[in-house]
């Protein structure tokens, strides 16, 4: 089991909006979304704001040490 830190996504059932809820869930959780929050987290805090992204495509493409993925 892995904890969210509070981070999670969801359409509600009763969302009259689940369309374009869905639309912004698809550009948040996007390779190219997930990976440039990622580098501009780091960037603008410190080596310490390590945003670990669920998006497997935008992890690989973060420029972390291989080492550092492992522990991942």
């Amino acid at each position: 089991m892995a904890s969210g830190a509070a981070q999670a996504a969801m359409i509600f059932d009763g969302s009259e909006k689940q369309d374009e809820a869905w639309e912004l869930l698809k550009w948040w959780m996007s390779k190219e979304t997930q990976s440039d929050f990622a580098q501009t987290l780091q960037m603008t805090y410190g080596a310490e704001y390590m945003w670990n992204t669920a998006n497997l495509d935008a992890f690989a493409e973060l420029p972390w040490q291989k080492n550092i993925k492992k522990l991942f």
